[in-house]
């Protein structure tokens, strides 16, 4: 990229010179082979479209698969920036080592932009597509910016580096940031690429919403939050959950004279649920409307003991908690769909509840 100011015309004329020779220009190629393409030979070319955005276009020959065209595209704008990869090929129509003669268009699409409306609100988008599930593994294109899910790993050097995906997502968002609020609204499509995936149990997630409120100190030094959620998922086959939960909250900490810290919370949580095929046990399903209030409190006590070295501080904090809450809470009309997967460490141990999600709570 070039920028003009206060430069002679003869220096002008120079940078014009040097900004034409690099405006198409090839890259070093690179070559090596694999056991599903054969050799591997790439010779990429870089292009500068303009000062704001560029290209780099890299043609591949595989010895056993053919030619493959891949591309990065970016450009950069006032308020945000975007960046797309990709492919195509003409490729086996299985995808898999048993060769049926028979070609089609297989390909994929990798991008994200990010963009600030203003000074409270931004939006985005990610894009992760591929034309079907094995195209992206056997080509060994991967994500590279955190578009792919880990999984376990594949052989083989490929084009585009290891691909360990085993789900592409596709996303778009508009969220806001305002003192001590935050607001944002996304959606969620999904693409399973393992093979033999049944595409319609891959959810739909639209509207997924959150709207989290945190007030100023009260005359008593507590502050009142409330935290809202708002999903819709549904599927073509399985389990659709429309979603509202609000979750107020008021807390207050205080710190003793000897330098401890004890902090009370008080909670709410209130859901409302619409959903469909819902497994039950003993095998039926549950169509219909449910919901749950959840109370909870927590008192939470820790001293930090702090100790100043030469060149850094040694922190110890002892810290205890006890949470009364009402045994249960988890129907089995709730479905789980965004508390599967709970970790606990250092962060969460202490915590009031110690899934992520709304779906699940602790009684």
């Amino acid at each position: 990229f070039f920028f003009f100011k206060q430069k002679t015309a003869y220096e002008i004329y120079q940078c014009g010179l040097e900004f034409r020779r690099v405006l198409f220009r090839s890259l070093f190629p690179s070559f090596g082979h694999d056991s599903n393409l054969g050799t591997v030979t790439k010779v990429p070319y870089y292009w500068v479209i303009d000062t704001d955005r560029d290209a780099t276009i890299t043609p591949i020959y595989t010895s056993d698969e053919g030619g493959v065209l891949s591309g990065q595209y970016r450009q950069r704008f006032t308020n945000g920036s975007m960046s797309f990869t990709g492919s195509v090929t003409s490729g086996d129509k299985t995808g898999t080592n048993q060769l049926t003669g028979e070609k089609t268009t297989r390909g994929h699409i990798i991008g994200t932009g990010r963009f600030d409306v203003d000074d409270t609100w931004r939006t985005g988008f990610d894009v992760a597509r591929a034309t079907d599930s094995t195209y992206m593994r056997r080509y060994g294109f991967s994500g590279g910016s955190g578009f792919l899910d880990s999984g376990s790993t594949v052989g083989g050097v490929g084009i585009g580096g290891l691909n360990s995906s085993k789900e592409l997502t596709t996303s778009a968002f508009v969220e806001g940031f305002s003192e001590r609020n935050y607001a944002r609204l996304s959606g969620y499509s999904f693409q399973d690429i393992n093979q033999g995936a049944v595409s319609g149990k891959t959810p739909l997630v639209l509207p997924l919403g959150q709207y989290n409120w945190l007030g100023a100190a009260d005359r008593w030094g507590g502050r009142t939050s409330v935290d809202t959620s708002i999903l819709g998922l549904t599927r073509d086959i399985g389990t659709d959950s429309h979603r509202l939960s609000v979750r107020p909250a008021w807390q207050r900490p205080a710190t003793s004279a000897g330098g401890s810290i004890t902090t009370v919370t008080a909670a709410l949580q209130a859901d409302a649920y619409d959903v469909n095929n819902v497994t039950q046990p003993g095998g039926r399903n549950f169509d219909g409307q449910t919901g749950r209030l959840m109370p909870q409190t927590m008192v939470d006590w820790r001293f930090p003991l702090a100790k100043q070295h030469e060149h850094f501080t040694e922190v110890l904090e002892p810290i205890g908690a006890v949470v009364a809450a009402p045994i249960g809470g988890n129907s089995p009309k709730i479905p789980n769909e965004d508390s599967q997967v709970v970790d606990f460490d250092d962060l969460n141990i202490m915590s009031m509840s110690r899934y992520p999600g709304f779906d699940r709570v602790e009684g």
